[in-house]
């Protein structure tokens, strides 16, 4: 029943408009190498982490394509793939600004879906010749893991979530190029979208955009954790993180 819910509430919205960045959002990425796009969130991606959590609970993640064989292009349900094309256009969209603030070489606005109606799977097909081809999307539940700090590898990084219990929860923290870790759970809700410049956008923008340390942990500053735990000790049972996240890639010479 759910299902049939969450499926309905994707045929009856309209394509989300996709953001706009200010001059402050452009400055924040590279002054801290991220930014914060309020009430930006897509209701597919919404529908996503939804879908995730009930039918994946189990599961810490879920990564598309698969990390162990990146060739590999399996079915996608319907509804991820709706969520995947709603963050792959807002991160698109986000970079082609960022590239055109600038001056910086960009390709034209992106035209098309990487899973268009009727295919089984992104970038396959017609939609293989579509810019950032390299991109991947996961869907995270805490209440099962975690993220140690890291960089993306990709130009931009898409991500929006939330918590929803008290205590010692997993969160999201970036840290700041000045040093400082940031809890961005107390400052983007649940409407809200982030963005990571990531290592391909540092080396095409020659280091004015800078790729940003992010983690989601109870302490990011905390001992660095082997992945292969259930859980991290710390935090609570449930009420930690869901969220939906997209890196915006292109293929690596």
């Amino acid at each position: 029943m759910l299902r049939q819910i969450l499926i309905r509430r994707l045929s009856a919205s309209s394509v989300p408009n996709l953001p706009s960045l200010t001059p402050d959002h452009i400055n924040e990425l590279k002054a801290s190498g991220f930014t914060i796009l309020a009430k930006a969130r897509s209701e597919a991606a919404a529908v996503g982490i939804e879908q995730f959590a009930k039918y994946g609970a189990a599961k810490v993640g879920w990564r598309y394509p698969p990390l162990d064989d990146r060739e590999r292009r399996p079915e996608m349900d319907d509804v991820y793939g709706t969520a995947f094309n709603s963050m792959y256009h807002t991160a698109s969209s986000a970079l082609l600004q960022v590239l055109q603030h600038s001056n910086l070489d960009c390709p034209q606005a992106v035209r098309g879906d990487p899973m268009p109606a009727g295919a089984t799977a992104p970038f396959v097909g017609l939609a293989a010749s579509l810019p950032f081809s390299a991109s991947f999307c996961s869907l995270f539940n805490f209440d099962r893991g975690f993220l140690n700090a890291h960089k993306d590898r990709g130009l931009l990084t898409v991500v929006c979530g939330s918590a929803e219990g008290a205590g010692r929860r997993v969160t999201l923290w970036v840290r700041a190029h000045g040093g400082e870790w940031v809890d961005l759970g107390l400052r983007a809700g649940a409407e809200d979208v982030v963005l990571f410049v990531g290592e391909q956008l540092e080396e095409r923008s020659g280091g004015v955009y800078r790729a940003v340390d992010h983690a989601c942990r109870v302490d990011p500053e905390g001992e660095r954790l082997n992945t292969t735990l259930e859980r991290e000790p710390d935090a609570c049972e449930e009420g930690n993180r869901k969220s939906i996240a997209l890196v915006l890639c292109e293929l690596d010479e």
